[in-house]
């Protein structure tokens, strides 16, 4: 039996070591791009449930929910994944990859990506009152004028919710997923605030 007992410690601490290798080859590949793919499925699920918690005005409810990624798409497969044969009210979703952006694009859902970081306020500026809920997740992204920003904290997604962006939009979005979020203003308005 002693004997039996250690070669499946033997064996079970074999495949541990295995699994660390794998897993330190993974990290190091990671640790070059800047961030996780891990990181970006919880992302992609976020991005599937804010279709849930938003109403886009009565002309954009009928068509295919389009989720549309603009700049170096950090998600890989992962936006496809999450949103294979699911529907939300009947509709089903699309999901599309733009270099830029492209008035007309069919976009519900805009993620903007990092790398649009320094052309972030023109951007934003474009769409800002397009029935379209732009999400990101570099700094500043809800005070530049985006609606969310999903922030990565303590290995977890914290969201901010930009409300002056979201009516800018036409959007109402739901008590719920405001309750779950830290509420931002654009900088322009908090300044005129700042002012009266």
């Amino acid at each position: 039996m002693d004997l039996l007992k250690q070669l499946r410690q033997r064996r079970t601490r074999f495949w541990r070591l295995v699994v660390l290798a794998v897993a330190l080859a993974q990290i190091t590949t990671v640790a070059v791009r800047s961030q996780s793919s891990g990181e970006y499925e919880v992302k992609a699920a976020f991005l599937y449930k804010f279709a849930s918690f938003v109403e886009w005005p009565e002309a954009a409810r009928h068509a295919p929910l389009g989720i549309c990624v603009v700049g170096q798409d950090p998600f890989g497969s992962a936006l496809e994944r999450v949103v294979e044969g699911k529907t939300i009210g009947g509709r089903e979703f699309m999901v599309r990859r733009l270099k830029a952006w492209q008035a007309g694009a069919q976009c519900h859902i805009l993620f903007i990506a990092a790398s649009e970081k320094q052309r972030l306020r023109p951007l934003l500026g474009q769409v800002q009152h397009e029935s379209i809920l732009t999400v990101g997740d570099v700094s500043g992204f809800c005070e530049s004028g985006g609606a969310i920003n999903l922030n990565v904290v303590e290995s977890r997604v914290k969201l901010e919710i930009n409300v002056d962006a979201t009516a800018r939009s036409s959007l109402q979005v739901s008590s719920k997923l405001l309750s779950l979020a830290r509420i931002l203003h654009d900088t322009a308005s908090m300044a005129n605030g700042a002012g009266n």
